[in-house]
């Protein structure tokens, strides 16, 4: 709340809630050409279907209550959804579980390490007193670099490929 008031600290609670559910979306982005690609495109259309029926409930029942059971509850349906959705799909292509959690290692080691990053430079702009865009910097910049730090040998890696295109030398196939 450093970088836009006290105004806005009502909205932060929401925010934090809706973050747990919808950052379970982007397991889903790729889910649906997954479904088309193997003939069964209708899934999407049911997953879809069933996932609009309980935000309309949730939405429904908790709106009286105000935005942060509603918020809540949100974040349950779309987790929920995107949770179910990705063990269709790991069904469809017959992907176990355990090879699935190994590729989302690096991922979730990346997200803690942004959470705690962020923190680390929400506090900062905090303790320094920072106003307008300063903290915002503050707070985006110690993430970028702790994630740098991490992705070192992958950033290499595709600097080395993009100055390869570049050169005309094309991409080296692995292996």
């Amino acid at each position: 709340m450093a970088v836009y008031g006290p105004q806005w600290y009502p909205a932060a609670e929401p925010l934090r809630v809706l973050t747990a559910g919808i950052t379970l979306i982007g397991l889903t982005i790729g889910i649906g050409s997954i479904y088309y690609a193997k003939g069964r495109p209708v899934l999407d259309l049911y997953l879809h279907s069933v996932r609009l029926a309980l935000i309309i409930a949730v939405v429904s029942a908790t709106a009286r209550y105000g935005l942060l059971p509603a918020s809540i509850g949100m974040s349950a349906v779309e987790g929920t959804m995107a949770i179910i959705g990705q063990l269709m799909a790991n069904s469809i292509i017959e992907l176990p579980a355990w090879q699935l959690l190994r590729s989302l290692a690096p991922g979730i080691r990346n997200l803690i390490l942004a959470v705690i990053a962020t923190e680390i430079g929400r506090l900062i702009a905090s303790a320094t007193g920072l106003h307008a865009a300063l903290p915002l910097a503050v707070i985006v910049v110690v993430p970028g670099l702790a994630i740098a730090v991490v992705e070192m040998r992958t950033l290499i890696a595709i600097a080395n490929i993009a100055l390869r295109r570049q050169n005309g030398g094309g991409a080296r196939p692995n292996g």
